[in-house]
């Protein structure tokens, strides 16, 4: 067993499949390079202390007690993002403009290794040729290079690789479920191997 897995342990007390009537949400910034959301989960097992996210399930009836780390304690699937997302792709309304993936969870947190959704959403924009920037802390998102990389041959695509530190330690206590700064890296390095463009998220800066 992973050491990733046996922390997820202490931290994860309930899945829940939950359905979902809009796959997209529109950006409202000037400054960011795309102008959709996509987020095939709710909640996040990674952990991470500092997480802006952390008080989104206040929009939704918690399954246990209602504190900020609920956010990494109970994890919601979206069983039907799929076939929404399809519903909006195909649409003669939509203009393949470039969608983030990722913007409040990361969709290559640990539970995406059983639930394989992410392979589903690569192929969706395969066949829409659609544009997409994605960004991980998960060394996870290797499992699916053949598809980014074909992706990358018809659309643009950016993988960025999320980082605070360089300092294991700083990186446990502070992003207790997430793989090591080096294997992050040496998924980034692979990536670049790629067709899709690839850089680094470093954020926040931690001092000490």
């Amino acid at each position: 067993m992973r050491k990733s897995q046996v922390i997820l342990k202490a931290y994860i007390m309930g899945y829940q499949d939950i359905t979902v009537k809009t796959a997209l949400h529109k950006v409202k910034s000037d400054y960011l390079p795309y102008g959709w959301d996509l987020n095939i989960y709710r909640g996040c097992e990674h952990g991470c202390r500092y997480c802006y996210a952390l008080y989104s399930h206040k929009y939704l009836t918690s399954m246990i007690c209602g504190n900020p780390d609920d956010y990494f304690r109970e994890i919601y699937i979206k069983s039907n993002i799929v076939d929404i997302l399809e519903e909006r792709l195909r649409s003669r309304s939509w203009k393949k403009e470039i969608i983030n993936i990722n913007s409040v969870t990361d969709c290559y947190q640990l539970l995406e290794e059983k639930e394989q959704i992410m392979p589903q959403i690569l192929k969706l924009m395969i066949k829409y040729k659609n544009p997409i920037t994605i960004s991980t802390k998960s060394d996870l998102i290797l499992r699916d290079y053949d598809l980014i990389d074909e992706l990358g041959r018809l659309t643009y695509v950016n993988i960025a690789c999320s980082l605070i530190t360089a300092d294991e330690n700083m990186q446990k206590k502070l992003e207790p479920a997430t793989p090591s700064p080096q294997r992050r890296l040496d998924m980034i390095k692979e990536m670049a191997k790629s067709n899709a463009s690839t850089g680094l998220h470093v954020m926040p800066i931690i001092l000490f």
